[in-house]
């Protein structure tokens, strides 16, 4: 009967080892991030649950944004065999963004709250158009 119910009910695509294995393939996770406009700043939300924000880093060089941390499993590790899904990323992970528009990076603040990290970086006026003389040859 277990042979039955583990047969018609698993729904798992990829064996615990398999994707076990993937994980070791790869170094670093990738951070996902929600950027937008609001109120003359940039601001850049990035869901870090797990994350210690002590082991955090944060840099923008240019237009480039780059975040650095670590997330550690709160669970203690189990036998694989105990493990029936394993969707979250535990580890390094980094994630750089190009920022869409120009910003006063010197002016950045960061938040860590209720496991989002919050970058809040005040936008650059562009105030001079300068115009450029096409010359006809």
């Amino acid at each position: 009967m277990n042979d039955f119910y583990h047969a018609a009910f698993h729904t798992r695509s990829i064996p615990v080892e398999q994707d076990a294995m993937w994980k070791e393939m790869s170094s670093e996770g990738e951070l996902s991030l929600n950027v937008y406009l609001s109120k003359g700043e940039l601001v850049v939300v990035a869901p870090m649950a797990g994350a210690d924000p002590k082991g955090f880093s944060l840099s923008i060089r240019d237009d480039l944004l780059t975040i650095k941390g670590k997330r550690v499993c709160p669970v203690a590790t189990r036998n694989k065999e105990e493990t029936y899904l394993e969707e979250s990323f535990w580890g390094t992970f980094s994630r750089t963004v190009v920022l869409p528009i120009d910003v006063k990076s010197e002016f950045a603040k960061a938040e860590y709250k209720y496991g989002l990290l919050t970058i809040r970086i005040p936008i650059r006026e562009v105030k001079n158009t300068i115009s450029v003389t096409i010359v006809d040859e």
